[in-house]
């Protein structure tokens, strides 16, 4: 049901689930409240990932990748975590080849990024392409959203086919069992994660 939604949806992808309208008007209001967590999702991813990308740019020129690796491995941790809790919400970067383990993400995300890997091959995975649901976790409704990410030139000094010496001992000795290399430019890396408390 899921891929089917996603194909009909296109380039937006989007499956909204919330129980308890039963007349116009409460059906109204919950669309507008849809409308509101969607819109304050992608706020936040658009915000996030633009900061999280001035913030490795920054220490890739001026340390080059050993630094980067080091943003990664430690600051973008706790600015990932710091950009959610000043807007409310849960952020992760999650991808199905974990270079920390931190990232490796739960059942339901794994699910969407098997989507976005299908729309991919597809060659339908576009820049507008995104997932959002309303969920209910232990009796409590959570706005969920997921943007999938891909690999642009930058990403390649650590995350490419070639990568130099230093780079390949570095990521040795800090994730042994990295899965995170032997990407292309416009590769699906994985996906922004957020998660909304619906109020």
């Amino acid at each position: 049901m899921l891929k089917r939604i996603m194909q009909t949806a296109g380039v937006v992808v989007l499956l909204v689930a919330v129980a308890g309208c039963s007349s116009p008007k409460q059906s109204g209001n919950a669309q507008s409240a849809k409308e509101k967590y969607l819109a304050n999702a992608r706020t936040i991813a658009t915000g996030f990932q633009k900061e999280l990308s001035s913030v490795l740019k920054k220490h890739l020129l001026a340390g080059g990748p050993a630094e980067a690796i080091a943003v990664c491995a430690d600051t973008a941790q706790e600015l990932t975590r710091a950009f959610g809790e000043s807007r409310g919400a849960t952020i992760r970067r999650v991808t199905s080849k974990p270079r920390n383990p931190a990232d490796a993400p739960d059942d339901f995300e794994k699910a969407i990024l098997e989507e976005f890997a299908d729309l991919k091959q597809e060659g339908r995975l576009t820049a507008k392409s995104e997932y959002f649901e309303i969920v209910e976790i232990d009796g409590k409704k959570i706005a969920r959203y997921l943007k999938p990410l891909t690999v642009v030139p930058v990403c390649l000094k650590c995350h490419g086919q070639n990568l130099s010496p230093e780079v390949t001992s570095l990521l040795k000795e800090r994730y042994p069992s990295d899965k995170a290399v032997g990407y292309k430019t416009g590769d699906l890396r994985g996906a922004i994660s957020i998660m909304i408390d619906v109020e």
